[in-house]
């Protein structure tokens, strides 16, 4: 027989304490852990659409009956019958800019389940005013159904994490055109080991290694201006409506060498298609959707493009610096209508300088 004395059962009760607690740490800790990669597995099986956007935000609320959608608001607040047709007509429409060539001529049919994308880079919190520009512009115009056209922000994700006052007017910008024109905002992780691999590159090769749930994405450069949303949403349309357009007016991207480029290092104007991949444009398609601010010309004869003859008008920060914003007669004032808009979209920020 062992007598205990009172240290003996002291140490015992101590012992059987501390190990009681530890098992309960590490078992607490299991389970956070098990969660924890549940977490991780669930996120990474969720479609890009739901898992990117910096906090969910309400769908519109619609009622299914017989699996046919009735009723598709539209952005210009008008609405039509999916119950009498299985299709919505794509019928002309009017930019703000006043262009009135800013029409779809033919008739063009939009299938109920396709899905369309409109994807934009933000590589400089400058650009985000011209971004959120664009959402505004395209929903306030556009005769593409809301539910079925989504316009997709990529920018760097280390943005979420900064501190600096710019990125954080930034990221408030962001949220308010996710809540305002229903942008679904895409963080995209750089990498700051890629040696001569800049932001805007690896913000654009996300759209090559993305599983993107949609038929048709269409890349646009920023800064620019959207001048006829029409013509633009035709072209995205019709490449999936009418196949010989895709292979007529667009041509399969190759990859930029080591002597590329600055434009084939950074494209003005991409199409993402379902099976495809990254095409760019042929020369008559791209001048009819983009042009370059600094090529355009008072003379719609001449040799310099026309403001008429694009959808989307692309910038560079550069060219206000360099004073060209004022060459109001030469470039007929498209300069000044987007300095004006850029400014008034980022008002009360610090952004545009």
């Amino acid at each position: 027989m062992v007598l205990l004395t009172s240290s003996a059962i002291s140490v015992i009760l101590s012992s059987g304490v501390v190990c009681t607690f530890t098992f309960l740490l590490f078992l607490s800790g299991y389970t956070l852990q098990q969660q924890t990669v549940r977490s991780l597995q669930a996120a990474l099986q969720t479609p890009i659409t739901e898992r990117t956007r910096l906090r969910p935000v309400p769908e519109p609320q619609f009622d299914i009956v017989d699996d046919i959608v009735p009723e598709v608001v539209t952005s210009s607040s008008q609405a039509t019958n999916w119950l009498e047709s299985a299709e919505t007509v794509l019928g002309s429409s009017s930019d703000e800019s006043g262009n009135d060539e800013a029409t779809v001529e033919d008739i063009t049919y939009f299938p109920p389940g396709l899905r369309l994308a409109y994807v934009l880079s933000v590589t400089d919190p400058a650009d985000v005013c011209s971004a959120v520009l664009f959402a505004k512009h395209h929903r306030a115009s556009s005769r593409l159904p809301v539910l079925q056209t989504n316009i997709i922000f990529l920018y760097p994700s280390d943005w979420e994490m900064s501190m600096k006052p710019a990125h954080i007017q930034t990221l408030r910008l962001l949220l308010h055109s996710e809540h305002e024109y229903s942008v679904l905002l895409h963080p995209v992780p750089i990498s700051k080991v890629w040696t001569g691999v800049d932001t805007e590159s690896q913000l654009l090769s996300e759209l090559a290694r993305g599983a993107w749930p949609y038929d048709r994405l269409m890349y646009l450069r920023v800064p620019g201006l959207l001048t006829n949303t029409a013509r633009l949403d035709d072209a995205l349309l019709t490449s999936y409506t009418i196949p010989s357009t895709l292979k007529s007016d667009w041509t399969k991207l190759k990859a930029p060498g080591r002597r590329s480029t600055s434009e084939a290092l950074h494209p003005d104007i991409l199409l993402w298609a379902q099976g495809r991949g990254l095409m760019s444009p042929e020369a008559d398609m791209k001048h009819s959707l983009a042009v370059k601010a600094s090529d355009i010309s008072a003379d719609d004869g001449g040799d310099g493009a026309s403001v008429d003859q694009a959808a989307y008008v692309i910038f560079d920060w550069d060219e206000f610096d360099l004073g060209r914003s004022g060459e109001v007669d030469r470039n007929r004032g498209i300069y000044a209508k987007f300095q004006h808009d850029t400014r008034a979209m980022c008002e009360g920020t610090d952004l545009l300088g």
